[in-house]
């Protein structure tokens, strides 16, 4: 345990650096780079936050007891030489041991990691119960036409299935092998909508469902770094204008207006 935590503590401390340094280069590299390459750099660090282990070359071949050493002398007798302050004064302490500061830390890093997974699990449980409840199935034959035909010119497989719900804001997407595409209740013109589903489907295209729980993930084991948090919101506001980048991408300007004019 003593092991684990100092390499999540070095890998935490080292990540932290590295997503603050990639958060102030962003801005200039938005004006060389397209935004699906700057979301997948993060996938890296991402990455990296959930493998704390690090290779150290620099390891000593013979390992050395620091409490005990032992001197050969000529004559073959062996002596064992202490630098225990406690043996040397000749004094046992008594009473409870004293518990290892990674015992205690370990446990903390543990109920922390614990209910941290267990507070989004039961919000996501709660969310996906209110869309059970309030939401309906979309049953008009044009919407639905038209939701083919997108899948169609995307080459993704399957329909995907389509409900109107109230308790959300804005539309969004479930579901990691089936996705459902949750729409609010608004009254989207036929350009509007086409908008709407080609960005919800570039998600599932591109498993954004997939990258997001491993950004829960890193965020869990590091649930004590509130530069991961930064991070976690960094790249959900990045994941959302790569998308937008790539439902308008081939289109002419007025695509373009009319996309912009959706999201507003």
């Amino acid at each position: 345990m003593r092991d684990f935590l100092t390499a999540l503590i070095e890998c935490s401390l080292s990540m932290s650096a590295l997503v603050l340094g990639l958060l102030a280069l962003t801005p200039w590299l938005s004006k060389r780079y397209a935004a699906k390459w700057l979301y997948y750099v993060w996938l890296v660090v991402v990455i990296g936050l959930i493998v704390p282990f690090r290779f150290h070359p620099a390891v000593a071949l013979i390992p050395m007891n620091a409490a005990s050493s032992s001197i050969q002398q000529t004559t073959g007798e062996t002596i064992r030489i202490t630098t225990d302050p406690a043996v040397q004064t000749g004094i046992v302490r008594q009473g409870l041991p004293a518990i290892p500061w990674y015992q205690v830390t370990g446990c903390f890093w543990i109920a922390g990691a614990i209910a941290f997974i267990v507070y989004h699990g039961w919000k996501h449980h709660r969310f996906v119960g209110m869309v059970r409840r309030w939401g309906e199935g979309v049953d008009d034959p044009q919407i639905l036409n038209l939701l083919c035909k997108i899948e169609h010119d995307m080459s993704i497989t399957g329909q995907a299935e389509l409900y109107v719900c109230s308790c959300v804001s804005s539309p969004m997407m479930i579901g990691f092998l089936h996705p459902v595409i949750l729409l609010p209740r608004v009254d989207f013109s036929a350009g509007e909508l086409s908008c709407v589903l080609r960005h919800e489907l570039v998600h599932f295209q591109r498993r954004d469902l997939w990258y997001k729980s491993l950004v829960l993930l890193a965020t869990a084991i590091h649930w004590f770094n509130p530069v991961v948090y930064l991070m976690a919101q960094t790249i959900a506001s990045q994941c959302e204008i790569s998308c937008d980048a790539e439902v308008v991408n081939g289109t002419d300007v007025n695509g373009r207006q009319q996309h912009s004019q959706t999201i507003l």
